[in-house]
């Protein structure tokens, strides 16, 4: 996933003859992030290094979470540099503040977990700024991600309920595709494994 994140991000920043629309480096570039099963949080600190709005990154086993944790406050500060040039319209884009990074434990398919999330959303969308009126409104991530979190069989279910219930819902809209806006409006989740 992170190869992948890199990847999209130097597609965006060295090339001018690829079209990389939903696959760029607005994939996570001024976006809501939720990383499952983060691990120690490297995919989600990298998500919030290349310029994400809010970025959750979660697990559902507590030791797990310690690590994260101290790992989150070990490599992002408000000194942190980015490695966000440009936001697509050539604004330089900073996302440095701590707070729009957080680790929070979410066991699939639980649903106070899920509602904690949710309300950790709204909360960091209201502390990035945004009206009192509009953060309410806020109804899912734009970006879910997981990198090798599936073993057992059993887990897909409770997974697939848990990315329903937190992924921003598609709307049929008006389309654009100037700036950083894509022309997919509503959330993505993306899933890596190895084999």
């Amino acid at each position: 996933m992170c190869d992948f994140l890199v990847e999209c991000h130097n597609a965006q920043q060295h090339s001018t003859n690829i079209h990389v629309d939903l696959f760029s480096y607005s994939v996570v570039s001024g976006r809501s992030v939720l990383e499952l099963g983060s691990g120690l949080g490297l995919c989600g600190i990298l998500a919030h290094k290349l310029g994400s709005t809010t970025t959750i990154l979660t697990d559902g086993d507590t030791d797990t979470l310690e690590l994260m944790r101290q790992n989150v406050h070990q490599n992002v500060d408000r000194n942190c540099s980015d490695l966000s040039a440009t936001n697509g319209n050539g604004n330089v884009h900073r996302n440095t503040e701590p707070e729009d990074i957080t680790c929070q434990q979410l066991r699939w398919a639980n649903s106070e977990d899920i509602a904690n999330v949710k309300q950790s959303l709204v909360d960091t969308t209201r502390n990035n700024g945004t009206p009192e009126d509009e953060a309410s409104k806020v109804d899912g991530f734009d970006i879910i991600m997981g990198s090798d979190i599936i073993y057992l069989e059993e887990m897909i279910d409770p997974l697939l309920e848990t990315v329903v219930a937190l992924l921003k819902p598609h709307r049929s809209t008006s389309t654009s595709t100037t700036g950083n806006e894509s022309c997919y409006n509503g959330g993505v989740f993306l899933l890596s494994y190895a084999k």
